[in-house]
């Protein structure tokens, strides 16, 4: 089990219509969306050092993959000292594992590529275990791999959010 504890000025990237976190930046105009942004586009409309956590839950792999280095570092602007980042992604790495072993079919197009409902729920970028260090480079990061199930605490209890998957990972990133 993996337990998200984030308090204080939270940010979310990517909450879309149900998100657990104010403000909420994402792509799409909802009306739960605090701030319309293409995620990829750095800066973002923060002072440095604004945030205590950052949370983002499958948002990454909707980035850019030429983008995705100005993206963590711009999380790594906003967060303040020993402030917490959280991601569930996508680990592009046993993903394909598992289709080499299962085989290609419609899940596997839409593990590796999205599920391609809306322009923006397309994946562009992938993710490894060593991958992922290397992207948070400057942060003391814990990654659990395959993923465990993940609650949020909020409001004195402990939600769950998603099951254990063996083809995804929590990436939890401070900032020293």
């Amino acid at each position: 089990m993996y337990l998200i504890e984030l308090s204080g000025d939270v940010l979310e990237l990517g909450g879309g219509e149900r998100p657990h976190f104010h403000p909420n930046l994402d792509v799409r105009n909802l009306p739960e969306v605090d701030i319309v942004r293409d995620l990829n586009e750095v800066p973002y409309p923060f002072e440095d050092n604004t945030f205590d956590g950052v949370l983002g839950i499958y948002v990454l792999e909707h980035l850019g993959w030429r983008n995705i280095r100005s993206v963590v570092g711009e999380i790594r602007r906003i967060l303040k000292p020993s402030g917490k980042a959280v991601f569930l992604i996508p680990n592009t790495y046993e993903q394909c594992l598992a289709i080499v072993k299962r085989g290609w079919n419609e899940k596997s197009a839409e593990l590796l590529f999205g599920g391609q409902d809306y322009g923006a729920n397309a994946h562009s970028c992938g993710f490894s275990p060593r991958y992922v260090r290397e992207l948070f480079a400057g942060f003391d990061v814990k990654i659990l791999t395959p993923m465990p199930n993940v609650y949020l605490r909020q409001n004195g209890r402990n939600i769950p959010l998603f099951p254990a998957c063996d083809t995804d990972m929590v990436v939890e990133a401070v900032k020293h």
